[in-house]
């Protein structure tokens, strides 16, 4: 039966148009694992009660699988049917922090306060339903960038449509092949580190990046704000904050989301940015410009002048013909 298999049937049915059947069993063996069962001997025909089994010894996880853990990608599930939300959250557990929410409201909030890297979402729910709840992620600018997944069992051509108006990037029919939805998620994910390393590339080298621009409006004020404070040294990541209306954790995320640098990072490689084009002005010296971007001594703008661009200030100035 489905029940012995951990399975599940859903119907959702419309009256006069007609009603549609889901059904969902997971792959592999580790949902019996808390199951009563029975161990074969094939040889002797006998059989082996679990109670039989002895426990296997407690072991600390070791410090590499904390680590591995706390660096995986984070996956908030919007679905208000708990069997289809826990069959979702089955598939991705052993690969991505997973968060889940039951209607879009409260999807809506946990968006806001987690900052997932990747929302998957039903439509049809209480509360607010998904197209609402995909709309006002989009209209958040902390949340804007976050890649939503829409899972349906509406067809209708109108409904897709739909679907993409709201924002959202890819679009799935239930019932779903877990192949083929593991597939679409890696793959907005994929995207997504492309884009921060397009928007990494663009920083450390001071070009523009039109592709990184159109995406977000929060890297663009970020990077504004660290401009209009270069000459201050003591400029901090708790001032940036502070300007930006948000908490320092929340900060990290939003950056770590968009860049391979960190926030200390990027505040440095905008002073260097800087530093780079006041050189090739040629109206500076190098204790003047220290001071412009908010070094205190011409030493360490220096050493980071080296790691980001690779040569000394004055060879810089003398190999770049601008």
């Amino acid at each position: 039966t489905m029940d012995l298999h951990h399975g599940l049937v859903t119907l959702k049915s419309v009256p006069d148009e007609g009603s549609i059947f889901a059904l969902y069993i997971p792959e592999g063996k580790e949902h019996f694992a808390k199951d009563s069962y029975e161990l074969i001997d094939s040889h002797q025909g006998k059989t082996k009660q679990n109670e039989e089994l002895k426990p296997e010894p407690f072991l600390p996880i070791p410090e590499n699988k904390i680590q591995e853990t706390a660096a995986k990608k984070s996956l908030l599930i919007i679905e208000d049917n708990e069997d289809v939300r826990e069959y979702i959250r089955s598939l991705f557990i052993s690969r991505y922090a997973v968060s889940e929410a039951c209607n879009g409201e409260e999807g809506v909030r946990i968006a806001k306060e987690q900052l997932p890297d990747l929302i998957i979402s039903d439509v049809m729910m209480p509360v607010k339903d998904g197209f609402t709840c995909c709309r006002e992620i989009r209209m958040q600018q902390e949340t804007a960038h976050i890649p939503i997944l829409i899972l349906t069992a509406r067809a209708e051509d109108a409904d897709i449509l739909q679907g993409c108006n709201s924002g959202a990037d890819d679009y799935m029919m239930k019932p779903f092949n877990p192949e083929i939805l593991k597939t679409k998620v890696d793959n907005l994910i994929l995207q997504r580190e492309r884009l921060k390393r397009i928007y990494t590339k663009a920083l450390m080298l001071k070009q523009e990046s039109e592709e990184g621009e159109k995406e977000d409006a929060f890297l663009q004020q970020l990077i504004h704000i660290i401009e209009a404070n270069l000459s201050n040294a003591d400029f901090n990541v708790k001032m940036l904050a502070e300007q930006l209306n948000m908490s320092q954790p929340t900060l990290y995320r939003k950056v770590k989301q968009r860049s391979d640098l960190s926030v200390i990072d990027m505040i440095r490689s905008i002073r260097i940015s800087k530093a780079a084009t006041l050189i090739l002005e040629n109206r500076y010296s190098i204790q003047e410009i220290s001071e412009m971007v908010g070094y205190s001594d011409t030493r360490t703008l220096r050493k980071h002048f080296m790691e980001q661009f690779g040569v000394s200030p004055s060879k810089y100035m003398g190999s770049t013909d601008r």
